[in-house]
């Protein structure tokens, strides 16, 4: 049972591998991309998750826009400034 479990989980890492690496490599050079964080959702962490969807998006996509949705207002305002993000 266990080495059933290896397997499907090994099976799964690899589609969501192959699925993200094909998001990725099928971008034409001038598409562009927009990326909506929910400030509700990600609570305390907004920050961190900022800064890792910045990072994310500046190395694979070239025209990307990241939005902030919501969120503690100090906050959301405070890592749209720091990050270059947008506050909707």
């Amino acid at each position: 049972m266990q080495i059933v479990l290896v397997f499907a989980i090994i099976a799964l890492l690899f589609a969501a591998g192959y699925i993200i690496s094909n998001a990725v490599l099928s971008q034409k050079p001038d598409s562009v991309i927009e990326i909506t964080i929910d400030g509700d959702k990600a609570g305390e962490q907004l920050e961190d998750i900022a800064l890792s969807v910045r990072i994310v998006a500046d190395k694979y996509f070239k025209n990307s826009s990241v939005f902030v949705r919501g969120g503690r207002s100090e906050l959301s305002e405070a890592v749209c400034k720091v990050y270059g993000m947008t506050k909707i």
